[in-house]
């Protein structure tokens, strides 16, 4: 298959058969010409013979003597060959609710029983879970039942995950969950979802990770001290810092707000309790006096709540480049 690309230079080979732009943004920057009617350098929204119209023009074409009200309105439908604007097809499609009892715009009918928009998504209970909230009414069983039960069968594998869920959102075309849409939305990649989603490390460790994969990860006092950096001790020997650079001989350790309130950290763990939070400051503060006492530099990156992966990647880059501690949960 021949590869196509945008004006912009991406590739969109991947993307429905007839899209020329990669984006709305692309097709708003090269999809101007000047039109035909008002001489303006616009959007061209359609061609008569080849000849650009931008939107507004377009549009004024449309527009007709409506049979109804007599005014030139665009031409919502036709009646008998006849136009009919908006406002007057929306008031002739208004009908006595068989729910409410209040004339509305018809939604959708029921054996030709009129049914408003709000009586057709209410709050109820719904018929096949159970639970309570908006609920939807099922035209042909007649049976009401709730989003998550109305979606079932409409499901599509995640790009990212491969699970079978509810497409929030889609990236080139591919569906995402709602999960990966948030993650992908601040920044991270297929590849730290994945390893976030499995369990092996944070978000932030994975961000560092990216940044400097020459660190090592998990160095405990003991490797330090076999390796002649630390001075010997019997103590502290299975404390672990989360990063060591070898060449520059820094120390980094990336800490999260579960590592200074009890209340979060209590949140996030299970089997949480004050004496193992209380056991983890004493650790940490064992880590520091250890750096200070063999004069090994440790800069200490407290990570905000919800930052984005460019956000968390130039505070490390800030820190690293500069050896300073970033701490706000003092």
């Amino acid at each position: 298959m021949k590869n196509r690309f945008c004006e912009c230079g991406n590739d969109i080979s991947n993307m429905r058969k007839g899209t020329k732009y990669c984006s709305s943004k692309c097709k708003t920057r090269f999809n101007k010409d000047t039109c035909i009617r008002c001489g303006k350098n616009k959007r061209v929204s359609t061609r008569i013979s080849g000849n650009p119209i931008c939107g507004s023009c377009n549009r004024r074409d449309k527009k007709e003597k409506c049979h109804k009200c007599g005014r030139l309105k665009t031409v919502n439908r036709r009646d008998g060959g006849n136009p009919i604007c908006g406002d007057c097809n929306r008031q002739s499609n208004k009908e006595k609710c068989s729910i409410c009892g209040k004339i509305s715009v018809v939604k959708k009918r029921v054996d030709g029983v009129p049914i408003c928009g709000i009586c057709n998504k209410r709050q109820g209970i719904c018929e096949i879970c159970g639970r309570s909230g908006y609920i939807y009414r099922d035209l042909i069983s007649r049976i009401s039942r709730c989003e998550r039960c109305a979606m079932v069968g409409k499901e599509k594998e995640c790009y990212i995950c491969g699970r079978l869920k509810i497409v929030k959102s889609r990236k080139n075309g591919k569906p995402l969950c709602e999960n990966c849409h948030k993650l992908t939305k601040r920044g991270f990649t297929k590849n730290c979802i994945l390893d976030f989603q499995s369990g092996s490390k944070s978000l932030h460790h994975l961000a560092f990770e990216n940044e400097y994969d020459f660190f090592i990860s998990e160095m405990s006092v003991a490797k330090l001290i076999a390796s002649d950096i630390f001075k010997r001790s019997s103590e502290n020997r299975r404390l672990r810092y989360d990063y060591f650079d070898p060449k520059s001989e820094l120390l980094v350790e990336l800490n999260e707000i579960t590592h200074y309130s009890l209340e979060k950290y209590s949140e996030l763990y299970t089997g949480a309790n004050e004496t193992r939070f209380n056991r983890y400051c004493s650790n940490f503060t064992k880590k520091i006096n250890l750096a200070e006492y063999n004069n090994i530099d440790l800069i200490i990156i407290d990570i905000p709540e919800k930052y984005s992966f460019h956000q968390l990647t130039d505070i490390y880059r800030d820190c690293v480049s500069r050896r300073i501690s970033h701490r706000i949960y003092q």
